[in-house]
């Protein structure tokens, strides 16, 4: 997603400052050091300011910085520290993205900081994000191909590139639900007013579910959308009453003089408030298929994303009929695409179980070895130098 950087001013501020003492700078070497140390933006980054013109605040691709970790562990024999990995990451992280900022991009994608010493932190993906993509993985490739399903939702922007939904949409001119198989292709494409659970809840039940043979599997997108429950387990943000419907619901006795933390002690003991029991799964499950629920961060690596791309690439931009455009693509897609889809994607499925099998043999070896190695700070803060 591309956003107006002029909608942040007080960055759009900052570039604009650093952009006046480069170009009052008469030795641009000077400028550009001088700059770093204000901004705490890499030298290199600043550089592309003295020629472009930023415009735009642009998104970052996880997988670019997930390659860019494990090689770093991999190649270095250790865990990179922030600064490490940001230094590793020019050229591929905007040019305008700071230190604090990366910090915050680690942490919406799913990484985070293992203290080593009282001087040493280092980046590594958080346990469970690494644990959840291994099981989906494992799981999915037990499973005859013929018999597995992706659920994909995709939207059309005005520049006619087929994006895939996974929360968020930006100039969606059409937007579609559709059920890719991945041995026949698109098995149903239906288009939607809006990515809602009620749309995506009457897809499956009355459009998939009716086509589908016995035991498939069906992989779903973990998004909230998707997550639709009966009704909601209580948390202690929930009012009293609605604590109180629950019980009643699930059988549960309770005196109604309890508090409401009373009360919630005994949702903690008759449940386990852990589980996710969605409305979907159950119904798919009932008939005796099996879902399997597509984590965080890999919704590219499908074969249903690759088909987006293609769409993307093949999409008539001439054409004023968007969906004749798009029937008249899905009507080239053939048994070899598919195929290429479906090699590539489980190509990439093994390669990465691989990588983290290694990382994980050499978080053993690092953690044995930490203590003798050269100590690395890792500062929240730029360190100014007051002299």
């Amino acid at each position: 997603m591309d956003s107006n950087l002029k909608n942040y001013p007080e960055t759009c501020g900052l570039l604009k400052n650093v952009l006046k003492v480069l170009q009052n700078e008469e030795d641009v070497t000077t400028g550009v050091s001088f700059a770093s140390k204000l901004t705490n933006i890499h030298p290199k980054s600043l550089n592309l300011f003295i020629l472009s013109d930023i415009t735009k605040i642009s998104d970052v691709d996880r997988s670019v910085v997930y390659k860019a970790h494990s090689d770093y562990c991999i190649n270095f024999n250790k865990f990179p520290t922030t600064k490490e990995l940001y230094e590793d990451l020019q050229g591929k992280l905007p040019c305008y993205m700071d230190m604090g900022r990366f910090r915050t991009l680690l942490i919406q994608m799913d990484f985070c900081w293992k203290k080593i010493r009282e001087d040493l932190l280092v980046v590594i993906e958080r346990p469970r994000a690494t644990y959840e993509r291994f099981r989906y993985f494992t799981n999915v490739m037990m499973f005859d191909p013929k018999m597995i399903y992706f659920i994909c939702e995709y939207y059309v922007n005005s520049s006619r590139q087929f994006k895939i939904y996974s929360g968020k949409e930006e100039d969606a001119v059409i937007r579609l639900i559709c059920a890719y198989s991945s041995f026949n292709g698109v098995q149903h494409m239906e288009i939607i007013d809006n990515f809602n659970e009620q749309n995506f809840e009457n897809f499956v039940a009355g459009t998939l579910l009716p086509s589908l043979m016995s035991s498939t599997v069906i992989v779903i997108p973990d998004i909230s959308q998707h997550n639709g429950k009966y009704i909601e387990t209580p948390t202690l943000d929930s009012l009293r009453i609605e604590i109180m419907e629950w019980l009643d619901n699930n059988d549960i006795p309770y005196h109604v003089e309890l508090s409401k933390y009373e009360l919630m002690c005994l949702v903690k003991q008759y449940t386990d408030t852990k589980e996710n029991v969605y409305k979907i799964d159950n119904l798919l499950e009932a008939h005796g298929h099996t879902v399997l629920r597509l984590p965080k961060h890999i919704e590219m690596l499908t074969p249903a994303a690759l088909l987006a791309e293609f769409l993307s690439t093949n999409m008539e931009r001439e054409e004023v009929d968007l969906k004749k455009s798009i029937k008249d693509v899905l009507s080239i897609v053939d048994k070899q695409h598919l195929n290429q889809f479906n090699t590539y994607i489980f190509n990439e499925y093994e390669m990465m179980i691989l990588k983290d099998k290694e990382l994980d043999r050499n978080w053993d070896l690092y953690m044995a070895n930490s203590l003798s190695k050269e100590a690395y700070v890792d500062t929240v803060l730029p360190v100014f130098n007051m002299e």
